[in-house]
This record gives C-alpha cells, structure tokens and sequence, in this order.
C-alpha cells in the first residue's frame, strides 16, 4: 500500500484570484503556503510544508511552479486539484517532483480554459504533494 501526503493551500492563501464572472489576467501570480495540518480528514503530513508561487500565463498556455518542501521524504508526485476546501478532487496538473526544491522553474503547459479558470477561481483548486 502506497502512503499518500497531502499538503493543502488554504483557501486564504489563494487571495489573488478574481471576482466571479471577470475576465482572466494574461498572467496571474499565486502565492502557495501548504501545511499537512490542513488536509481535509487530518491525514497529511502534519510537520510538512511547502511555500512558493504558482504563475500562470494564458498568452503561453504555461503554469510554472517555484515551490519548495520542508520536512517531507520520498515525495512521490505533486498535482493541483479541483475542489473547495474540505473536498477531495481529481488531479488537474502534474508537476516534474524533481524540479522542487531547486532554482530552476517547474513548469508544464496547460489549457487555457483551466488556466482561465484557476486564475478566475483559485479558491477551488488545491495544492498537493504526495509521498
């Protein structure tokens, strides 16, 4: 049986989004600070964490990630999800695990119209890392 950790962003931390119904940034920045403490049902990591920034560039079609973990091992994957807090989702974007928590960027292309919406509703999507 494979372990799952899972870190979570906090609704909070997701702030940059915009109002319901407006137009999607050509590039949006969001911040990303994980605690395993927050995953829904108390079965992340709970000394885990991970801080960074996510940004999206719909002119690129791109979502690049500069994210590095604190106090967790044999990371497995890392994914961005949909759903609200509290709710577990199927995974959206896979990021390459071996470019965390190094200099260079982590980025993978995605679909405008998923990019469009995580930059218009961030709240609804989560970060996670698995070990």
């Amino acid at each position: 049986m494979i372990k799952k950790t899972i870190i979570l962003l906090t609704a909070a931390t997701l702030t940059i989004g915009l109002a319901p119904g407006a137009q999607a940034k050509e590039i949006t920045k969001l911040a990303v600070t994980a605690i395993g403490a927050n995953h829904a049902g108390g079965t992340g990591a709970m000394n885990g964490s991970a801080k960074g920034t996510f940004i999206l560039n719909l002119k690129k079609s791109s979502l690049c990630a500069n994210v590095k973990t604190k106090d967790l091992t044999d990371v497995k994957a890392a994914h961005i999800h949909k759903g609200a807090k509290g709710v577990d989702g199927p995974p959206f974007i896979t990021f390459d695990i071996l470019k965390f928590n190094s200099t260079s960027q982590n980025c993978v292309n995605v679909d405008k119209a998923l990019l469009s919406d995580i930059s218009k509703s961030p709240s609804m999507y989560y970060f996670n890392v698995h070990t």
